[in-house]
């Protein structure tokens, strides 16, 4: 599965396969973020079939790990962004912890860009997944 994080309109995005989202995610973790949990999108279709928003948002799960436009908040983006500069700081210097999913960075380029463009998203508050 593909994923697209992104702050929408013209703003700022991140286009990435799972694994490269898992691992950034795991990064954030790693380097203290505590996830809050994403909530039901703004996208939710009022097409009068299955759940209205307010069930649908009593059901949703939090999820970080599909595509469905589910949003993290600020506060949650914020967060996320203090992790990921402690971490790119690291990797910058080459003092990752070994094994560490942020030690990859140092030998995976294309990781490390991955990391600074969502650094770039998490400065712009809260965005979306898809």
């Amino acid at each position: 599965m593909s994923y697209c994080l992104s702050t929408g309109g013209s703003g700022p995005f991140l286009l990435c396969n799972g694994n490269g989202w898992v691992t950034l995610f795991t990064i954030g973790r790693e380097y203290g973020w505590q996830p809050t949990g994403t909530e039901i999108g703004c996208w939710f279709p009022n097409d009068g079939q299955g759940d209205t928003f307010e069930e649908a948002k009593k059901n949703w799960d939090g999820t970080y790990f599909s595509n469905d436009g589910q949003l993290v908040t600020a506060e949650d983006s914020a967060n996320l962004l203090i992790a990921l500069k402690k971490a790119r700081m690291d990797v910058a210097a080459k003092q990752c912890n070994a094994g560490s999913c942020a030690e990859r960075c140092i030998t995976n380029p294309t990781l490390a860009t991955l990391m600074d463009q969502l650094i770039v998203i998490c400065e712009h508050g809260e965005f979306c997944i898809w």
